[in-house]
């Protein structure tokens, strides 16, 4: 920019929960656009490294990785790889936004084979702070491997 010459701006602006505004002013050299217009494809995969002595998962596809290895994943914008260790439990329920907006039930474990494992699944009243006081349930699964139960 130059020092005295007019310019027009756009100014878009972003309101949080709190309804505070922000507002931010981005400055892009002719390198950056000239950059931003490469239009070389890149790859949509990553890789990862598996830490050893477990087997690990992944979430999409179910396909399961020995640990102590990299591995190459798809990666696409709207999916990023998701591993999970042996022996985890994944509580999966409905997408809400907070607490009250709708039942939080049904609730799917997930239960991941190959070690023992454990979660405590914590509920309370949603809408109040008695939780400070200790009115919660709490509710422990557990999964022995070597039983399959």
């Amino acid at each position: 920019m130059k020092a005295g010459q007019e310019y027009d701006l756009v100014v878009e602006t972003e309101n949080t929960s709190t309804g505070a505004a922000r507002m931010q002013l981005f400055w892009k050299t002719p390198k950056t656009f000239a950059l931003e217009k490469n239009t070389e494809v890149k790859e949509k995969v990553r890789e990862a490294y598996l830490p050893a002595g477990c087997l690990w998962y992944d979430f999409w596809t179910g396909k399961t990785e020995q640990g102590g290895t990299r591995v190459t994943f798809d990666a696409p914008i709207d999916k990023i790889p998701l591993l999970i260790k042996a022996g985890s439990i994944i509580p999966m329920g409905p997408f809400i936004q907070y607490a009250s907006e709708k039942p939080a039930d049904p609730v799917e474990l997930r239960i991941y084979p190959g070690a023992d494992g454990s979660f405590t699944l914590y509920e309370d009243e949603d809408d109040s702070y008695n939780y400070e006081k200790g009115i919660y349930a709490t509710i422990v699964f557990s999964w022995n491997d070597a039983g399959k139960n």
